[in-house]
């Protein structure tokens, strides 16, 4: 069949459900798939990625898997399915065992459209099984940055989907996600196998409706006085809804109580919370305007609230992976919304501490390894997540079975080979290795926050995007007020030498901004690539040719 033939088959099952048009980067993600080739879509929080699978399932023969990190996330994608009139059910950890049995059974019976499943619960043969027989054509990787080991939200159970895969015959793959690194697009690309020809989909992360701001304090009471000031000013409007996002439970709770005390209805949602209070709190925020969700970022992913007017960052995130994902859940419906972030220095010290609790440590590696290889044969997973902890065993489990010294069947545990204390010093190495880029995920934040370069510029850059013109509207872009024509605005900067602040432009690697002077070089930080030593010659004047000015120059 044409691609022509294929479209327009896309475009009556869309009239079908009330869809008139399709959003940028939809026809041709789905024309891509249902032509069988494996595609990696990357679209903005909001860009309707689900449709992306949603049609494409009902013109393929078999069934369509959709791999989800949320069992929240499925549940909502599913009962939305099921509103379309189209077949759906989904298998996590939620469902008892005669529940999994029954919707196992039902994959036996045959004639259903979507079926959701957690990655942990394909590590299960049983399960695996009932798919490679029940036929599978589309494999659907939701959030599949999580597959990467240098993604912001790396999960280990995400490194077996390959694995699955490769079981089911490889059926189409599609990988769905928000945000991609260029090392990260490679790196999904490869772990899924993806087979030429393939195809990744790039939607703009420019988002002309958000603005964007950031400001440093120098102490916790006035950032919480500037946080007020700006809830004072939403309030104003009763139909507001707004998400206060912090880097710990403890600044949730506390916030959230403060903000409770002082007269705002509040909600909060963070991973220490029972599934009925986080479920609870989801609703108060979906189903009501006013309300403000003070959360970790546990919250989000999947939410589809289309009228939140701001996001507040009141500590910063991890990554500007994690910004981008956060941020983006403002102004879904195309009004101005706020993407506003808040910094002390106290938050890197935070998330230092977080770190350690991120990685598995040399003793918890021991005693892992002591448990698993001085018992049976085969050993249950259960009987050592107690020893570790759940989450860290995770990640010590996947190493482990990906250098050869342990297989994993669904929950039991089948040692090969133990490791010497060489190779354990480079597992340890690796996981070293991750905090460091860890480190440098975070200092990119710290940067944004100080850049006087188009917010939207830095960005987009930073995920490998050209950005010819800054957006004007974000707080840098509007502090540049004294009005120049082009012509001027280059004389002027042409007749005192570069310093710090200063906004250039190099041939390749776009627009930087001046960090030092050495002799006769310039250090320039240009987002995206990193800091640079280069010649003054190699470098023109930058003007902002939307706004006609020249950037102000930052006190040295």
């Amino acid at each position: 069949m044409t691609d022509g033939k294929l479209r327009g088959k896309l475009r009556k099952l869309a009239r079908e459900i009330q869809i008139t048009g399709f959003r940028p980067g939809q026809a041709d993600t789905m024309l891509y798939t249902v032509k069988g080739e494996d595609t990696l879509a990357i679209m903005p929080t909001g860009a309707g990625k689900s449709l992306c699978y949603q049609l494409p399932a009902q013109l393929l023969p078999g069934m369509t898997i959709v791999v989800s990190p949320l069992i929240s996330l499925m549940k909502d994608q599913h009962e939305k399915i099921l509103d379309m009139g189209f077949t759906s059910q989904h298998l996590s950890s939620e469902l008892t065992r005669k529940q999994t049995e029954h919707a196992i059974k039902r994959l036996g019976d045959g004639g259903m459209d979507i079926q959701f499943v957690t990655p942990e619960k394909l590590e299960n043969p049983e399960v695996l099984a009932a798919f490679r027989k029940a036929g599978v054509s589309l494999f659907v990787v939701d959030e599949a940055h999580c597959i990467s080991e240098w993604g912001h939200d790396f999960r280990p159970a995400y490194l077996t989907l390959s694995k699955a895969v490769e079981a089911l015959g490889h059926p189409t793959v599609l990988a769905l996600t928000a945000t991609a690194t260029p090392e990260v697009t490679r790196d999904i690309q490869e772990r899924l196998k993806f087979r030429a020809p393939s195809h990744v989909v790039r939607i703009s992360y420019r988002r002309d409706n958000l603005l964007l701001k950031a400001r440093e304090f120098r102490s916790e009471p006035e950032k919480f006085a500037a946080l007020m000031k700006v809830l004072r000013r939403f309030a104003q409007n009763a139909a507001f809804s707004g998400i206060i996002y912090c880097a710990s439970v403890k600044q949730v709770e506390s916030l959230a109580q403060t903000l409770r005390t002082s007269g705002y209805p509040v909600a909060k949602y963070h991973g220490r919370m029972r599934k009925t209070e986080r479920r609870r709190s989801q609703e108060r925020f979906m189903s009501r305007t006013g309300v403000i969700m003070v959360a970790t970022s546990a919250f989000g992913m999947g939410i589809d609230k289309s009228n939140v007017r701001f996001v507040i960052n009141y500590q910063i995130p991890s990554s500007v992976e994690s910004y981008y994902q956060e941020v983006g859940r403002a102004g879904r419906d195309g009004q101005r919304a706020y993407g506003i972030l808040f910094y002390t220095k106290r938050d890197k010290a935070l998330h230092r501490v977080l770190e350690l609790r991120k990685y598995p440590n040399f003793d918890l590696v021991h005693r892992a390894i002591a448990a698993i290889y001085s018992g049976p044969e085969v050993v249950e997973q259960r009987s050592i997540e107690a020893l570790v902890g759940k989450k860290k065993l995770g990640i010590i489990l996947k190493m482990l079975e990906k250098k050869g010294f342990l297989a994993i069947v669904g929950r039991k545990l089948r040692p090969l080979k133990l490791p010497d204390a060489e190779q354990i010093a480079l597992l340890l190495g690796a996981w070293e290795a991750r905090k460091i880029d860890d480190r440098h995920r975070l200092e990119e934040v710290v940067r944004y926050v100080h850049t006087s370069l188009c917010r939207w510029y830095y960005l987009i850059r930073y995920f490998g995007e050209e950005l010819h013109e800054p957006c004007g509207l974000c707080d840098n872009c509007r502090r540049h007020t004294r009005e120049l024509t082009p012509s001027e605005a280059t004389a002027a900067v042409v007749a005192s030498a570069y310093g710090k602040g200063d906004y250039v432009r190099h041939r390749a690697w776009g627009v930087g901004e001046v960090l030092q002077r050495i002799g006769p070089n310039l250090k320039v930080f240009f987002p995206g690539i990193g800091e640079k030593v280069l010649r003054e010659a190699f470098l023109q004047p930058w003007v902002n040719q939307a706004l006609k000015t020249i950037p102000p120059k930052k006190a040295a």
